[in-house]
């Protein structure tokens, strides 16, 4: 499917339990807004059966060992996706860069500070990112609440120290 020797697709949404789910799914312009629980006024979408699975039955111990970062745009399911992911939160693992957007967490039954909270109890940090043409990446600290952000992805850390290290700018 991929170049990617280090990739491997699992064919399933990421959720809070393994089994089936509904997942609207949308095509053209509007496929990034397929979801469990999608916009109300998307024409045109189809209501699919699909297999679900959490991050820690979709991981092997060998690849949660060597990840370092997981990116999350679930459209609002990014808590669901959590809280399937206890194993990989509470051992020494990875940063993640999470799309964080009110009415996309609403819309699946959560908050901003329910997801922010998730990451708290495990430890991390959050930071707002920037990156600008001919720039490195800089991360400025963010608001515990995560409410009221200017920008959609949010970085989360357990190691800031680690981060700077690895030649990201940050600001305090």
């Amino acid at each position: 499917m991929n170049a990617f020797d280090w990739v491997r697709v699992v064919p399933a949404a990421l959720a809070e339990k393994n089994g089936l789910g509904e997942f609207a799914v949308y095509g053209g312009d509007a496929a990034a807004l397929s979801s469990f629980a999608p916009p109300e006024k998307l024409p045109d979408g189809c209501i699919r059966q699909v297999p679900t699975v959490t991050l820690d039955v979709a991981l092997t111990g060998k690849e949660r060992a060597r990840l370092k970062l997981v990116k999350f745009d679930l459209e609002g399911a990014e808590v669901r996706a959590l809280q399937g992911a206890g194993m990989l939160l509470r051992e020494p693992g990875p940063d993640f860069l999470v799309e964080v957007s009110e009415d996309n967490l609403a819309r699946q039954g959560a908050t901003v500070e329910q997801l922010a909270a998730v990451f708290r109890g495990a430890g991390y940090q959050p930071f707002l990112t920037d990156l600008q043409a001919g720039e490195r990446l800089t991360l400025y600290p963010a608001p515990n609440g995560l409410r009221g952000i200017d920008r959609p992805n949010v970085f989360m850390t357990r190691d800031i120290g680690c981060v700077a290290r690895s030649g990201i700018a940050v600001c305090a």
